[in-house]
Formats: structure tokens, sequence, C-alpha cells
């Protein structure tokens, strides 16, 4: 047997490269604002009534937001939407949904397993059932939980 690591969706041989997943995950956490939310400007046209301005933010854009404009933000995970916002609304908003985005989507966690050979009896087990139904019975694994090398405090 030999020991994976799981990061996200990746499957790798060593600590190492979980740990540099994982750096590179917060890096676009710090950058990459447009991984996890959609930001326009609008602007007011009567009370109440807003005109939305074609073309998406940059991450640079949303990163340092114009203090004289105004904004909607949609969250891709959620599918919410919020306007209008000041720019520190919207700095507020991209901030709490990068909690949400790390949180749902496990980003601050690495996990290790142990790989084995499959026996019949387990691939037997996760067999779909003829009538198409999801198989019932499972193969366990056990996981244990990495320690980050990077501070994901701050994302969670």
């Amino acid at each position: 047997m030999t020991t994976k690591y799981l990061y996200r969706n990746w499957v790798v041989d060593t600590e190492a490269e979980a740990q540099a997943k994982l750096s590179e995950t917060k890096t676009r956490l710090d950058n990459n604002p447009t991984d996890w939310c959609m930001v326009k400007c609008v602007e007011p046209v009567a009370d109440d009534t807003f005109s939305v301005i074609a073309g998406e933010l940059t991450d640079e854009q949303i990163l340092n937001p114009d203090n004289t404009k105004t904004y909607i933000f949609y969250a891709k995970w959620t599918g919410e939407n919020f306007f209008p916002l000041t720019s520190t609304e919207l700095t507020e908003k991209v901030f709490e949904y990068r909690r949400g985005y790390v949180t749902a989507e496990n980003l601050s966690v690495i996990k290790s397993y142990e790989d084995r050979e499959w026996t019949e009896a387990d691939l037997e087990a996760v067999k779909p059932p003829e009538d198409g139904s999801v198989p019932t019975k499972h193969v366990e694994m056990e996981m244990t939980d990495i320690t980050p090398n990077e501070d994901m405090s701050g994302y969670i």
C-alpha cells in the first residue's frame, strides 16, 4: 500500500504536492475573486431603478473598486445577487463570500489515505444495481487530516 494525498479533486503522491496545490489555491483566493463571484457596475436611472452596465469587472477591478461607482455582486456558488452596493459594501461581500466558498469547497483541507488494490468484494459492493439505482453498499477508506503549511484561518 502507498499513501496518497487528496486536495480538492486532485490526488497526488506526496504531501509536498498537496501542500503546493493548497498554496496555489491560496494565491488564487488572494488575487482571483472571479473564481467565486461576478461583479458589474450599475447606474441609477430613476428612484429604486438601476441599469446594469455591460461587462464584468476584472479581478483587479473587484479588489480595488472605484468609490464613485455602484455595483451588483453575484455569488457563483450560491446564486445570490446583491445590489446596489457601494465600494465598501462590495469589498465586504467579496470577502464574506470567499469564506463561504473556501468552506463549501473544502479549500483548507488536505487528506491522506492508504491506496490499496481493490478486491472483487470491493468492486461488487460498489457495482450499480441492474435497475440503475445507486449502490447501497460502499467501501470504507480511512482518511487522515493533514495540517496545511499555509495559514488558512483568515479564509474560513
